[in-house]
């Protein structure tokens, strides 16, 4: 189930994911239940791009994450790598101009974070690290079981 990008709704959110694994299924649902749609994934390689995009109904695979981050027709960008890569394609996806869903952990140091943060607000960008295990019905049960 791939996206034909020239279907794409005006107005539409154009995301790209970086990385192929749990965490990118994951963004990929929420961003498509969002409306987005999924324009382009890059990962450790071409052809692992093009089995997710198949995967993932991704409209294209890129090359490398910098043609992802190149792409004009990308709005935001999910980082959904490994956790040591986090900061670097964040702050690369931010000096694109692109807006950035980054999964946890969004750096593994404070200059890091700060680094992202000023780069963020010198874009202008919106930018997100997501934590939604708390609306997980179990996560509010065992929340309800402990405070009772």
């Amino acid at each position: 189930m791939t996206t034909d990008v020239t279907d794409i709704a005006v107005g539409a959110i154009r995301t790209g994911l970086l990385g192929s694994g749990f965490m990118a299924r994951v963004h990929s649902s929420a961003a498509r239940t969002a409306g987005a749609v999924l324009v382009g994934i890059a990962t450790s390689s071409l052809d692992r791009a093009e089995a997710a995009a198949a995967t993932l109904g991704v409209a294209r695979a890129e090359v490398d994450a910098d043609a992802l981050l190149a792409a004009s027709d990308i709005d935001v960008v999910h980082i959904c790598t490994p956790n040591a890569t986090h900061a670097p394609l964040a702050l690369a996806a931010l000096r694109a101009g692109k807006h950035v869903v980054c999964e946890k952990p969004l750096a593994t140091d404070v200059a890091d974070a700060r680094a992202l943060v000023e780069a963020a607000a010198e874009r202008g960008v919106v930018t997100a690290v997501p934590f939604v295990y708390r609306y997980h019905p179990m996560v509010r049960e065992a929340r309800a079981r402990v405070a009772r």
